[in-house]
């Protein structure tokens, strides 16, 4: 993050960049890895997993949103 500039700040267990107009702080409360059945287009099968390294979704509540003004 130092080569492009980015302030890292640590705050309340967040972590989030002082550079950012807007972070939403978000409760993580499902995961789930994709997987080759699941996906619709074969082309993104072959494109994006080709090596079947399939990788997550994830569905998060938000609890706040930081606004940099």
């Amino acid at each position: 993050m130092k080569k492009v500039s980015l302030t890292k700040i640590e705050d309340e267990n967040i972590v989030y960049y002082k550079e950012a107009r807007l972070v939403f702080v978000c409760k993580k409360i499902y995961v789930n890895q994709i997987n080759k059945d699941g996906i619709q287009d074969e082309n993104i099968t072959n494109k994006i997993y080709a090596n079947n390294d399939f990788s997550y979704e994830y569905i998060g509540q938000i609890e706040k949103v930081l606004i940099n003004e």
